[in-house]
């Protein structure tokens, strides 16, 4: 069935209506007479309630970190940020949970150290500089004329430093982010799953960090299809340091280093 496009009243100057005709491409019925407001619409943009009490278009937005939103040709897809780390379990494998890599970046300065020329919003966006050796961080960018404002951490690298100034690819390839802080602890998975912790020099000095809690499952209760109905999780907090120690019968535990610092392990 062809469209049908609705009619509406021609009016002279005069206010009088004298007739009718088609609506045309670039009018639209207004939200207070029970239209839309809107005659166009971009991939992922909706209709939003507002306070005076019609409606906005605009497109839904996750939290930065956090959630991610895609806007395809007719679909939204909302998942969960790279940067957690996470991935979903299912009844034949297990989910991962996001350990860091040793100086990996937590955090840029709040004041973009140059804004660049020639950019355009981008996700994943690779990245130069930082102390020799150091390698993998990648970012997500916002622009406006060709400037970079906004930068977000996607992939937090590791090898990097405090005061690292990092150039983003892309553009003129003049844009540039400082470097606020690292984790500096480091965490690591080996191929049985086995967690360690990478040593640490305390003669040193500095702060110890980590981007990660301790929290340990102890507990699933199940209905009758195997579905898990609640959990009981105990979160343990290690302070004053931590290294991972074996006793004489080659068994693992950790144990408090004697180094100022509070830490916690996600396990799931």
């Amino acid at each position: 069935m062809p469209i049908k496009i609705p009619v509406r009243a021609e009016y002279n100057n005069s206010g009088s209506p004298t007739g009718l005709s088609e609506y045309q491409s670039d009018e639209y019925v207004g939200a207070l007479y029970g239209g839309t407001g809107q005659n166009t619409y971009n991939n992922g943009e909706i209709l939003i309630g507002n306070s005076s009490g019609t409606l906005t278009k605009n497109t839904i937005q996750g939290e930065v970190g956090k959630i991610t939103v895609t806007n395809g040709n007719g679909t939204i897809l909302i998942s969960l940020d790279s940067n957690l780390g996470l991935s979903s379990a299912t009844p034949y494998t297990s989910g991962t949970v996001r350990v860091p890599s040793p100086n990996a970046v937590s955090a840029f300065d709040s004041v973009i150290t140059a804004g660049g020329t020639g950019y355009s919003d981008a996700t994943n966006v690779g990245t130069t500089g930082g102390t020799a050796g150091s390698s993998g961080l990648t970012v997500d960018i916002t622009t406006t004329d060709g400037v970079v404002t906004g930068v977000t951490l996607k992939n937090n690298g590791a090898g990097y430093a405090v005061s690292d100034v990092i150039t983003i690819t892309g553009g003129n390839a003049d844009a540039q982010v400082t470097v606020q802080t690292v984790v500096t602890g480091g965490l690591s998975v080996d191929g049985y799953g086995n967690l360690s912790h990478r040593a640490v020099n305390a003669s040193v000095g500095g702060t110890f960090t980590t981007l990660g809690n301790l929290e340990v499952l102890k507990e699933l209760e199940l209905d009758s299809n195997g579905h898990v109905m609640a959990t009981n999780r105990e979160l343990i907090n290690i302070r004053n340091g931590i290294q991972l120690i074996e006793d004489e019968n080659e068994n693992k535990y950790l144990q408090s280093d004697g180094q100022d610092i509070a830490m916690a392990i996600v396990f799931g």
